[in-house]
């Protein structure tokens, strides 16, 4: 599947039904619109934008769902994006590109982190960061929570 700018929403719904998000060559663009709005229960303030205070208020907006990958953006920012990903334990995000570099965040549980074929476990704490255009993908050997930070490059 060849997601195209726009389809970012897509992508999201089928990752929600376990759908494979993309083949293993075409990188996935996301959308280059942003907004100062945190997601509902967020809020902002002035300059400083709070999705969450806490591990469990993300729980509460990104339950885990049995046999799925739940995932949705918490903010949205000009340099930055965040995305929230409940896996069910045994789900994967499929082999895929990202258009920008990302910081993954292991918040809960533990993953195997895939990178052009070679598996690494990383548990609670654990950060993984990768360049832009790297074939990846995250295996959930428990139920795992990540924080995916897409950082977005500065418009010159």
């Amino acid at each position: 599947m060849v997601v195209r700018q726009g389809q970012y929403n897509d992508v999201q719904q089928r990752l929600q039904r376990g759908k494979t998000v993309s083949d293993s060559s075409t990188p996935i663009p996301l959308p280059l619109e942003h907004t100062r709005e945190p997601h509902p229960g967020g809020k902002t303030v002035g300059e400083v934008i709070v999705p969450a205070n806490s591990l469990g208020q993300i729980a509460e907006i990104v339950p885990f769902q049995e046999g799925r990958v739940v995932p949705h953006t918490l903010f949205d920012a000009p340099g930055v994006r965040l995305i929230h990903i409940a896996l069910d334990r045994g789900t994967a995000l499929k082999e895929h590109m990202t258009q920008f570099p990302i910081v993954v965040e292991v918040v809960e549980g533990e993953i195997e982190f895939e990178v052009n074929g070679n598996r690494t476990q990383f548990g609670t704490g654990g950060l993984i960061h990768l360049e832009a255009s790297l074939l990846h993908a995250v295996h959930a050997t428990t139920r795992a929570r990540i924080n995916i930070y897409l950082v977005k490059a500065a418009k010159a």
